[in-house]
């Protein structure tokens, strides 16, 4: 029974073989855990640069429609002036025109007046 004991000990202990070889399977596991932590990294880093360009492009972009709405929103102004100050000119030409009118009635009246008198 000694002897059945001894070869059941031996079969559950590990050898040195044993632990070199859950080493080794460790340092690959370890080797698999940094490449996956480099990799990591690089793929954060390349989609921070993506991320800064996108960005960047966006407020290119965002600019660009700023300055274009600013252009046209001068060159509505600008209409708009010429809208008014056309409409300045046809009142004034109005108001000259009904005084010219008014004065010529006026005129009108005073010479049938005097026609009348005489």
């Amino acid at each position: 029974m000694a002897d059945a004991l001894v070869d059941i000990l031996d079969s559950n202990l590990a050898t040195k073989t044993d632990i070199r070889d859950v080493q080794a399977d460790i340092q690959i596991v370890r080797g698999d855990i940094e490449a996956f932590k480099i990799q990591t990294r690089a793929d954060i880093e390349a989609l921070r640069l993506t991320t800064q360009a996108d960005l960047e492009a966006l407020r290119l972009s965002t600019k660009a429609d700023i300055d274009g709405l600013r252009l046209e929103t001068k060159a509505e102004i600008e209409a708009v002036k010429g809208a008014i100050a056309a409409a300045k000119v046809e009142t004034v030409r109005w108001l000259v025109g009904a005084i010219g009118f008014q004065t010529l009635a006026a005129l009108g009246a005073v010479v049938a007046l005097t026609r009348t008198i005489q």
